[in-house]
């Protein structure tokens, strides 16, 4: 809906205050006036709409290149990104996912991938703890970006929602008829298909292959084509790990 700005007489102070180095009895209007007018808003601004789309920073001349668009189109934010969007460097490294998913994108890619329909009230709370309520920042300045969404804890309730998707998932992420006698790369394919074919890196598969074809490491050799119930653990592991790899994180 439409928001109104009420405007009341009582409540405001129509003194002289002091205010980026200038001085007067400033009201809203005059404060946003001073605020757009400073040399270090437009680059502050790209800098931070920037960094939702691009990871690297961007150079010297592509920002005096998006203050110039930004102050030609009467400080409007719409060609502003535009231009980001589409600018080249947006476009380099789409092979290899570098911007790190806050923590909404990925719950939400998580459950999407995997057909998760929300019947559980886990997703509300892993995200607060993850530390992005949806519409409650923690200030008016919003929420950190990029690398600041990887602490400590907030990877660790990452890997609980990998927990709780495969654990309370859809039939076709929880289970399947797995067998050890699978090989390696079959299991790992079955996992991947089970969990919405997300996007992984050749590292990463090449880990997960090497996991699979070592799980069965401990059992005697003899009953190692017996040991379905392992390959039941193995495809649990699988698929956890499928959700909250490294890759999983970035987009």
């Amino acid at each position: 809906g439409t928001v109104t700005v009420a405007y009341h007489a009582d409540e405001h102070d129509d003194g002289v205050k002091t205010l980026l180095g200038r001085r007067g009895p400033f009201g809203v209007d005059d404060v946003l006036d001073l605020v757009v007018a400073h040399p270090n808003h437009a680059p502050f601004l790209i800098n931070k709409l920037w960094s939702f789309f691009v990871a690297t920073p961007p150079s010297h001349a592509t920002v005096r290149a998006l203050v110039a668009t930004y102050r030609a189109n009467d400080l409007r934010i719409k060609p502003l990104v535009r231009a980001i969007l589409e600018h080249p460097q947006l476009y380099r490294k789409l092979d290899a996912p570098d911007l790190v998913k806050c923590p909404v994108v990925y719950v939400a890619g998580a459950l999407r991938t995997t057909h998760t329909f929300i019947k559980q009230d886990y997703m509300g709370w892993l995200l607060n703890t993850m530390g992005q309520y949806p519409f409650y920042p923690p200030s008016v300045a919003g929420w950190d970006w990029g690398a600041a969404w990887m602490s400590s804890n907030s990877m660790r309730q990452r890997f609980t929602l990998g927990n709780y998707v495969v654990g309370y998932g859809r039939p076709r992420v929880r289970r399947g008829a797995q067998r050890a006698s699978a090989t390696a790369r079959d299991a790992y394919d079955e996992a991947w298909r089970a969990v919405g074919q997300p996007h992984v890196s050749a590292a990463t598969r090449a880990a997960l292959v090497h996991l699979a074809a070592h799980f069965y490491d401990d059992v005697d050799r003899r009953w190692r084509d017996q040991a379905d119930w392992r390959a039941d653990e193995l495809q649990w592991t699988l698929r956890h790990l499928l959700i909250t790899c490294p890759d999983c994180q970035l987009h």
